[in-house]
């Protein structure tokens, strides 16, 4: 294939309507990918102010079962990570007419949530968090909005890779545990039980996406 055709090739593949001449099709598979990216951003607004109001009452629960300075300095990053979460998504409403042409785009939207959730399960205890039920969210967001099936597991193996990453890197140490109140806070080093919810994750996700 020549690098002309090659190019021809990839436009179709990221675009929903590629034509110089959009036929009615073209029109229509245009205008319900831009209620599918809206739909997104509506959701994803939902989602962030349920975390907010989960994490003011949680964190207050925690801070009186712990040490407050404690808990106050483990959600900085968390805090910052919902502050990029609103900060991309008030972008992505003011614009994301524009961009609704690119196929893909409810895929990288959908990416950056499965980051930014997968920096929340890091800082709430790693194998601990309750936060990977949100993974699930996602996935099930997907399965409503994207074209493909073959999107729709990517997003579901992107979100288990995530979560695996982030088991393996503290189990192997690379990163630190962060201590959680509520729990003893020794089980990220069991083999078996990082498995075992490793492969619980895998089990809901495949399930969702499927």
């Amino acid at each position: 294939m020549t690098p002309g055709k090659l190019s021809k090739a990839l436009a179709r593949r990221l675009t929903v309507s590629w034509r110089e001449q959009p036929n009615q099709y073209d029109i229509e598979a245009l205008d319900a990918n831009i209620a599918r990216v809206g739909l997104v951003i509506r959701v994803r607004w939902a989602i962030v102010a349920a975390l907010v109001v989960f994490s003011v009452i949680g964190g207050g629960v925690y801070a009186l079962a712990g040490s407050f300075g404690d808990m106050w300095r483990q959600m900085v990053v968390p805090g910052l990570a919902l502050g990029f979460v609103l900060l991309y998504n008030a972008y992505y409403q003011t614009s994301y007419r524009r961009f609704a042409n690119i196929a893909v785009f409810n895929v990288i939207q959908l990416l950056l949530d499965i980051a930014v959730v997968t920096v929340l399960i890091y800082y709430s205890g790693g194998v601990y968090s309750w936060f990977s039920a949100m993974y699930l969210l996602f996935v099930l967001e997907a399965a409503l909005i994207l074209p493909s099936r073959t999107q729709v597991f990517a997003i579901a193996a992107g979100a288990w890779a995530a979560y695996v990453s982030v088991l393996s890197l503290v189990f192997l140490g690379v990163l630190p545990h962060v201590s959680m109140p509520f729990v003893h806070n020794d089980l990220q080093t069991a083999g078996s039980y990082v498995a075992v919810r490793s492969l619980w994750e895998l089990t809901i996700l495949g399930g969702a996406a499927a």
